[in-house]
């Protein structure tokens, strides 16, 4: 059966906006039939109450058991950043040792600790103690601008650094390292039969999701200026 009808989707507004929202783009290009209805927030809905068909969540741990169907989509991170007038004035860390030598700046939710960054890397788990933060702010858009603006190295979900990372406007640091893995899944609620639209959809993010963050591993890293001889 084509996909037809009314498609309510639920997902965090940052994640949805980097990534959901093309998805529904390309989506729609395949079965135009579909009419699409985005709703992006922090809120989590409950699917049955609310009405929605879908809700893309992310999360650290597996799902308590909610009734809900619980489909993996991929894996994601977050990764230190900077600016390349930062780097081009402090030197570019080589180890998560040097980020001592550096304005550090916090992000303060409950994805992160507040006192410290676990880096994953080539040598396990790191742990590096954050000193007192010039900036803080929950928000990771407003984090981005602040490091876009020379402030420090901070850490940034990879879907909200991705257009600045790829524009050339912040650069990975330590990119051999990364944080706060993070589960992407498609919710859905249980039923006998599955409508046509919801299983096109599921099926279209578990392809376009994986795809879309595999390139973001393109993007340029703090190597870039390794020819003008700042390493630390």
């Amino acid at each position: 059966m084509q996909p037809s009808g009314r498609l309510r989707v639920h997902a965090t507004a940052s994640f949805g906006q980097h990534y959901v929202m093309p998805a529904v783009l390309r989506y729609q290009e395949l079965f135009p039939q579909v009419s699409v209805e985005l709703t992006l927030s922090q809120h989590v809905p409950d699917l049955i109450e609310e009405g929605y068909d879908v809700s893309i969540h992310l999360g650290a741990t597996e799902l308590p058991d909610s009734g809900l169907v619980s489909v993996p989509v991929a894996k994601t991170c977050n990764v230190l950043c900077a600016s390349p007038s930062y780097l081009t004035r402090h030197g570019i860390p080589s180890t998560v040792a040097d980020l001592a030598a550096h304005t550090c700046m916090r992000t303060s939710s409950p994805v992160f600790p507040q006192s410290r960054w676990n880096l994953d890397g080539p040598h396990g788990t790191e742990t590096f103690e954050l000193p007192p933060s010039p900036f803080q702010v929950n928000v990771a858009e407003a984090m981005a601008l602040a490091l876009r603006d020379g402030r420090g190295i901070g850490a940034l979900p990879l879907w909200t650094a991705m257009p600045w990372l790829r524009n050339g406007t912040l650069l990975r640091v330590l990119p051999t390292h990364r944080m706060n893995e993070t589960h992407i899944r498609v919710l859905y609620v249980s039923r006998e039969y599955l409508d046509a639209k919801i299983r096109s959809w599921v099926d279209f993010l578990q392809d376009f999701i994986p795809q879309t963050l595999d390139e973001s591993d393109m993007a340029p890293t703090a190597s870039v200026l390794a020819d003008a001889d700042l390493t630390m």
